[in-house]
């Protein structure tokens, strides 16, 4: 009974650091600054999480992430209304 109850504290704890990682993504009210290397490094968590689906490198994900920074504190008078947006403002040219 002990061994199962570590084995499942463990998976659990898997993905609470998975889930926590998920925080790269959303982005800050305010950004008025790039993603910290905290930030950074949840986003190379997830990455290596999914690096066997996805079809892009590492070093791609993270300038990805800078630049969604980038333009959201360009939009920073207007906050998005919905979790579209910031997808709608990265795809602009």
């Amino acid at each position: 009974m002990g061994s199962f109850i570590t084995q499942l504290n463990d998976r659990l704890l898997q993905h609470k650091s998975l889930l926590q990682s998920f925080r790269a993504c959303l982005m800050p009210k305010e950004p008025k600054a790039p993603p910290t290397a905290t930030q950074v490094d949840e986003l190379r968590h997830l990455y290596a999480t999914y690096a066997g689906v996805l079809d892009y490198s590492e070093m791609s994900a993270i300038g990805e992430l800078r630049l969604w920074y980038h333009r959201a504190a360009a939009e920073s008078g207007n906050p998005p209304r919905n979790v579209l947006e910031p997808a709608d403002i990265s795809d602009r040219p």
